[in-house]
């Protein structure tokens, strides 16, 4: 059986989706033209289906949810952090105190705002990455530079 491309579209966000606390991941709106698509191929693959605040939703098993949610704090730190470092230092100024246009001392500012801003955003990915629980992942806090 050959899917419809709302149906596939739907289907290929299931990984990139946001399980609920109970572990149940939503897939589609129940009005959603592709719904009945939708649930006939996830049973096909085994996947039982339940009706949770208007949307189609498939049972998330643990380990896809630990993945997704450390997945989903790693991309929120990272955009966090090139936000913190945009607000400093903006491109331009980033590329002008590359090219030693600023002081001495405010070239080192420049580098030592954005490599301070991605260690905290690195050492954080490493806390998630190491978690084993959803718990874990939830608790992990980047040390910001002030």
């Amino acid at each position: 059986m050959s899917l419809s491309l709302r149906a596939t579209n739907w289907l290929n966000g299931l990984t990139a989706g946001t399980a609920d606390a109970d572990g149940w991941l939503a897939i589609c709106p129940l009005a959603d033209s592709a719904e009945a698509e939708v649930r006939a191929e996830l049973a096909r693959l085994g996947h039982a289906t339940e009706d949770r605040g208007g949307l189609v939703c498939v049972r998330c098993p643990a380990a896809l949810l630990l993945a997704l949610r450390k997945a989903k704090a790693i991309a929120a730190n990272r955009a966090e952090c090139s936000e913190r470092i945009l607000a400093r230092w903006p491109e331009t100024k980033q590329l002008s105190a590359s090219l030693g246009v600023y002081p001495a001392a405010e070239c080192d500012a420049c580098a030592e705002w954005i490599a301070a801003n991605i260690a905290a955003e690195n050492a954080a990915a490493d806390l998630i990455d190491a978690a084993v629980t959803v718990a874990a992942v939830a608790a992990v806090t980047p040390a910001w530079p002030a």
